[in-house]
């Protein structure tokens, strides 16, 4: 049976004495939660319910949990002070629902802006971050950007700016301004929806329309001096993966590079042939997109558990084996030590043939052993215990 769709609320805190919950649409099969989970973060102007047919998706075709959440300020989030809306804030924000909901290893699928956010989070939480989804991603935002993503909308972020900030001029109508954004908002949802399934269309306008006008004003402003650096990624060691669409007007191909040159070398780029900037919502290739992104979480934890074996191990052990072969057939070529002690001895000197040589002397400086000359006793040393040798094997 098919998971269905939760949608509820988390606490993460409070702020200025009142408590801050973010909206969370989960939808998790039954054996999911033996599975890493896959958090949703939006960019600019979006919401949890503009995710709900991908989260559904997903977890059917990857057998996991799926989520997705709104921004503070954003659809049935709390609304707060102004200057919590930014792009750094949203990031701690997330930080402390990863703790709320017990997600102590998840991969992030960010979307626009929402991969800005999802990387800070990488920064401030590397060791909760199982890998990063970075979807129609930039490095910088460009004021030049076309907004819409695509060829149906053509104005420029600088053009957007003007258009919905409230101006000083003319107070008679003080709505005047919030009426240009709810426009704006509505069609830049349409152009979104536009090659999107049918149930994905007003249901998610009406969520966004939810928001706080001042949560998408700040969060735009915020997200054009907000910046993806390799300094910023030194603590997330972790794999990547750039999903991109080739027909992405605002997030280009130059965009994807650079993200790629920053996150060298644990990061791939997935090209989705005729996607757009709202790639993750077009219906003639959500089927290409969810191969992709369940081919990847299914690669990462291949790679934890030790299922991927390198050529180099396999090389170990098949020296190792033919050590131990060479050990049992010597047993008996030892009179003056007992069968257990020969192939002790044998096996030991196998597993240290594994090992890297030792580096040469340093002849400026005498060792302890070069300085204290060996003196043999009369009484030999101790044998050897055997080593352990640590394989992770499939």
């Amino acid at each position: 049976m098919a998971a269905q769709l939760s949608v509820y609320s988390v606490s993460i805190g409070s702020s200025s004495g009142e408590e801050v919950q973010l909206a969370v649409h989960e939808c998790s099969p039954a054996e999911g939660y033996r599975k890493t989970p896959i958090l949703c973060v939006p960019g600019l102007w979006s919401t949890a319910r503009s995710f709900d047919d991908l989260v559904c998706r997903l977890a059917s075709s990857s057998g996991r949990r799926v989520l997705a959440l709104s921004m503070r300020g954003h659809g049935g989030s709390s609304k707060s002070d102004c200057s919590l809306y930014t792009v750094s804030e949203a990031a701690y924000d997330i930080c402390a629902a990863l703790r709320v909901l017990a997600l102590e290893s998840t991969v992030l699928l960010g979307h626009g802006v929402g991969a800005m956010v999802a990387t800070r989070v990488a920064m401030l939480e590397p060791e909760r971050v199982a890998g990063l989804i970075l979807c129609s991603g930039v490095r910088k935002l460009k004021m030049t950007a076309n907004w819409g993503g695509n060829h149906r909308v053509t104005c420029t972020l600088d053009a957007l700016i003007k258009r919905i900030a409230p101006s000083k001029d003319d107070e008679s109508d003080p709505c005047a301004a919030d009426d240009a954004l709810w426009r704006a908002a509505a069609e830049l949802t349409s152009a979104r929806e536009e090659t999107a399934a049918a149930a994905a269309g007003s249901p998610s306008l009406e969520d966004l329309q939810r928001s706080a006008p001042s949560a998408l004003r700040s969060m735009l402003r915020s997200s054009l001096v907000s910046e993806v650096t390799s300094e910023a990624l030194a603590a997330y060691t972790g794999r990547t993966l750039l999903l991109w669409g080739t027909d992405d007007v605002f997030s280009t191909l130059t965009e994807q590079l650079e993200l790629l040159r920053l996150l060298k070398p644990r990061a791939e780029l997935k090209q989705i042939d005729g996607g757009g900037h709202s790639l993750l919502w077009e219906a003639k290739r959500a089927g290409a997109v969810c191969e992709a992104l369940t081919e990847f979480v299914l690669s990462l934890e291949e790679g934890s558990t030790g299922l991927r074996r390198s050529k180099s191990t396999t090389a170990a052990l098949q020296a190792y084996g033919d050590a131990v072969s060479r050990a049992l057939l010597k047993v008996e070529s030892r009179p003056h030590q007992t069968p257990e002690q020969t192939l002790r001895h044998l096996l030991t000197a196998a597993a240290c043939s594994l090992l890297p040589p030792p580096p040469p002397p340093n002849k400026g400086n005498k060792s302890i052993s070069q300085a204290r000359p060996h003196t043999p006793t009369s009484n030999p040393s101790p044998p050897l215990a055997p080593l352990a040798l640590h394989l992770s094997l499939p």
